[in-house]
């Protein structure tokens, strides 16, 4: 995913969702403060799937 600027020059930032396993991307929504929101389905393992601290890890 990548957010590129207002004048279409440069980037804002730019990074990757995915990893070993199939991932599938269904959707993807920005919300009127500028957060993107994705959804999508995975079978890559937690070792190898770039995710953060939350509730997806407490299982």
């Amino acid at each position: 995913m990548a957010n590129v600027n207002a004048s279409g020059t440069g980037l804002e930032y730019c990074g990757y969702i995915g990893g070993a396993g199939n991932d599938y991307g269904y959707g993807i929504a920005v919300d009127a403060l500028g957060s993107a929101y994705i959804t999508g389905y995975t079978s890559s393992k937690e070792g190898n799937f770039p995710v953060k601290t939350g509730p997806d890890l407490a299982r």
